[in-house]
């Protein structure tokens, strides 16, 4: 739960900073370091899920019709470093060792 709440806390100051091309560096340079200090696994997929569920939900529009991440350069950029803290969660989840005699072990 905790890291829910600081991949959310992260993910939503990387949001509200990332119109200017320094703030989204050092918002992506805080996602990530933080990302790959916590331990792989469901800890890690914890915090991205909270990341990604902060950020994603400013993406959508707002009452008045406008938005918060815009469709520039920098706006496609923030949508890939989303992408990019989802996949290095997945990609580092620990693989279960397969049990001798397991199903596809050749006899």
């Amino acid at each position: 739960m905790v890291l829910v709440l600081l991949g959310a806390a992260v993910g939503l100051a990387a949001t509200w900073t990332h119109n200017r091309w320094w703030a989204l560096a050092l918002g992506a340079a805080a996602t990530l370091v933080s990302e790959l200090a916590v331990p792989p696994g469901l800890l890690r997929v914890a915090y991205a899920g909270g990341w990604v569920a902060a950020s994603a939900y400013f993406l959508l529009a707002r009452p008045e019709g406008d938005f918060v991440v815009g469709s520039d350069a920098i706006g496609y950029t923030f949508l890939g470093l989303g992408l990019v803290v989802l996949v290095l969660a997945v990609v580092t989840i620990p693989h279960r060792a397969r049990l001798p005699g397991g199903p596809g072990a050749s006899t």
